[in-house]
């Protein structure tokens, strides 16, 4: 026995089967730890017929182990009432639908935790692929068969597949911490994705001296700021987001590199070459742009 804080859950091992760390301080509340180490929060008790219950609170890293801790209190305190949390457990994952889960993952994950361009995008996602497939389904009915048959239907969109597969997966997981799902269920588990050919388009030297040309003759017609990101963007490869949101502290001259502070996958330098240089040391700094 131990109280399960933060500290003293880090610092439990993995074995080679699953065993259960019970708190010192609240009888009847523990954590299990699975053999490839992740852990769930868990209580025990007997109801009111004298049988032993085991209930899932959720998934350490979903839950923090303060939430846990008030979570099993409230249910403990509630089976000293009378009252039975698993079975009423039982009766919420018989109701929940994907619907109600989809609103939960929006106002209490997606909005709160992602930027405003991706949580645009979950929602495009949720109501084009999601909703209308499973959205009339239980949360606890959503099986490996029907992300499969999702898979098969999207198989000439397979990038787009594999956006809608990671989406669910996340929330599935969620699914799992909030208690609407048994724990180990997520159905996504198991189902690869489609292969993507890593995509590297390059424009033939006689295309490139038309673009330039063309960006030329838009000089004097088109906003500065426009040409400038888009001269840009072909000299480095950088994504669209990243040019356009470009502040003049994330420019290196001197160290010929942009050190990028919000890119996709974090902080990153983009290498710039001469004529990038050249570029951005010619371009006029426009204050409070």
């Amino acid at each position: 026995m131990m109280r399960l804080t933060k500290r003293t859950m880090d610092s439990l091992q993995a074995r080679d089967e699953d065993y259960v760390v019970w708190d010192s301080g609240m009888p009847g509340y523990g954590v299990r730890v699975l053999p490839k180490g992740r852990m769930t929060f868990i209580i025990q008790y007997r109801n009111d017929s004298g049988r032993s219950r085991r209930m899932t609170l959720g998934l350490y890293g979903i839950l923090t182990p303060s939430e846990a801790r008030e979570t099993a209190r409230q249910l403990l305190a509630a089976v000293k009432r009378g009252e039975d949390p698993a079975e009423r457990r039982g009766e919420a994952l018989r109701a929940s639908s994907m619907a109600e889960l989809v609103e939960k993952y929006m106002q209490e994950h997606a909005i709160p935790h992602k930027k405003p361009r991706s949580v645009k995008e979950d929602r495009r996602q949720l109501d084009r692929f999601i909703l209308p497939r499973f959205g009339h389904l239980r949360v606890a009915g959503l099986s490996k068969v029907d992300v499969l048959r999702l898979k098969a239907d999207l198989a000439e969109t397979p990038i787009q597949f594999n956006r809608v597969l990671a989406l669910l997966r996340a929330m599935m997981n969620l699914a799992e911490g909030w208690g609407w799902r048994e724990p180990h269920t997520n159905p996504c588990h198991g189902v690869k994705k489609y292969h993507e050919e890593t995509r590297a388009p390059e424009l033939p030297p006689s295309e490139l001296i038309r673009l330039g040309e063309a960006l030329r003759k838009a000089e004097g017609v088109e906003h500065p700021s426009a040409l400038l990101a888009l001269r840009l963007a072909i000299l480095t490869g950088m994504r669209k987001g990243e040019v356009l949101n470009l502040r003049w502290s994330e420019v290196d001259l001197e160290g010929r590199c942009l050190r990028l502070g919000d890119s996709k996958i974090g902080g990153k330098a983009v290498r710039l070459g001469g004529p990038a240089v050249e570029l951005l040391a010619s371009a006029a700094r426009l204050q409070d742009n």
